[in-house]
């Protein structure tokens, strides 16, 4: 009897998928997760121990017999600029395990009936005039079913080369004003309940700061 090849095993969001060769293409991966229009998603390595990885070219091998890889992710790209349209509720433990691998300080905050997650010091990609601030997240009381929208950021945030910054506004929570980026999903990219959250979000919110300075 023919002795079996090495089966290396992955998931991609909550979708766990096996493969004969240890080499394989963050194109390749999305296409297995039933992904066609590749190129309006980002794909995110999750390695034990380290924050998530971007995959930059979506050509480029990885490696999937490397110690501690335990899942990617992937994120629409294709979001909308526009306005946005007391029950106690706890993160997911999936969210919390991010926020606490990220190695920044945060809190849930209750003000009325709505939830504010705060992350202090959030890294501000080159390119902006501050390198850091804190970050608000709305979270509704029945997140994760319902979506994350939008990001609020605690210090005026502008580029340095002076472009302006679209869809900017000003908006009052927890006692301090903030700066509001006004960015949505699409109808063809909507909120996942069971996959999206706290980590997948913040990717967008990186993206959006990294688009600007495009």
């Amino acid at each position: 009897m023919p002795k079996k090849e090495k089966e290396f095993k992955f998931t991609v969001d909550k979708e766990k998928f096996e493969v004969e060769d240890p080499l394989i293409t963050a194109r390749s991966i999305l296409l297995l997760a039933g992904i066609v229009d590749v190129d309006k998603y980002a794909l995110y390595m999750k390695v034990q121990g380290q924050q998530r990885k971007k995959i930059e070219n979506l050509d480029d091998e990885i490696d999937l017999s490397q110690k501690g890889l335990e899942r990617f992710k992937t994120i629409p790209l294709e979001q909308t600029e526009g306005e946005a349209s007391a029950n106690a509720i706890s993160l997911p433990d999936e969210d919390t395990e991010h926020l606490n691998l990220m190695g920044l300080r945060w809190e849930l905050v209750n003000e009325g009936n709505v939830y504010w997650l705060v992350i202090k010091d959030y890294k501000i990609p080159k390119g902006y005039n501050h390198d850091n601030a804190d970050v608000s997240l709305r979270l509704e009381r029945c997140y994760p079913d319902v979506q994350i929208d939008m990001v609020y950021f605690g210090k005026d945030l502008a580029l340095i080369n002076g472009q302006p910054i679209r869809q900017l506004t000003n908006a009052t929570h927890l006692g301090r004003t903030w700066q509001r980026w006004s960015r949505h999903r699409t109808p063809q990219n909507p909120w996942r309940p069971d996959v999206d959250g706290i980590e997948t979000h913040m990717a967008l919110v990186d993206d959006w700061l990294q688009r600007e300075t495009r």
